[in-house]
């Protein structure tokens, strides 16, 4: 029932502002008249719960804080008693908790502490030529250029031929 009085006006209130924007948008677009019309009436229908959802949400929490508030009819507790208490509790505590546990512990030999992890720096592959495994098993890789001059061919290698066209002056003018 809580929930239900928390969840009615919140909802009524976000039904009735998204029906009428809705509703007003369309009527001011000139488009879909009927259903503009008929989008503001649910709109002032959600509007219109919201007003009662609201007033008995609110009356509903009134009544609950009225009823559940502190009152002043408990019995003053003895404080002498309560230090008593707190008193036995910590010794308690001392020699049934934390003595018998330093206890064993003074009598156990220290553990050696782990030995730090092995670092794996190798990426897998060799350098320079950061060749690795072949991904694909049974396929002969392509032969390598040696050198820089090999890898790149130079700008003015044109092919020769017929169809080949005129090479190109690489001077700026």
């Amino acid at each position: 029932m809580a929930a239900l009085a928390v969840l009615t006006p919140v909802l009524s209130t976000a039904a009735a502002a998204v029906f009428l924007l809705l509703g007003y948008g369309l009527q001011l677009a000139g488009a879909q008249q009927p259903l503009a019309i008929a989008l503001i009436r649910a709109g002032r229908v959600a509007g219109a719960v919201v007003v009662p959802a609201a007033a008995a949400a609110g009356t509903a929490l009134v009544i609950t804080a009225a009823r559940h508030r502190a009152t002043a009819r408990h019995p003053q507790l003895n404080t002498a008693s309560l230090a008593q208490a707190h008193a036995a509790w910590r010794q308690a505590l001392l020699e049934r908790g934390l003595l018998p546990f330093l206890r064993r512990q003074l009598h156990q030999p220290p553990t050696p502490a782990p030995p730090p992890a092995q670092r794996n720096t190798s990426p897998g592959y060799g350098s320079p030529d950061f060749t690795g495994p072949s991904p694909f098993p049974g396929l002969t890789p392509l032969p390598r250029a040696s050198t820089q001059a090999e890898r790149v061919p130079p700008c003015h290698a044109v092919p020769a031929g017929p169809e080949a066209p005129p090479p190109v002056s690489s001077t700026v003018l």
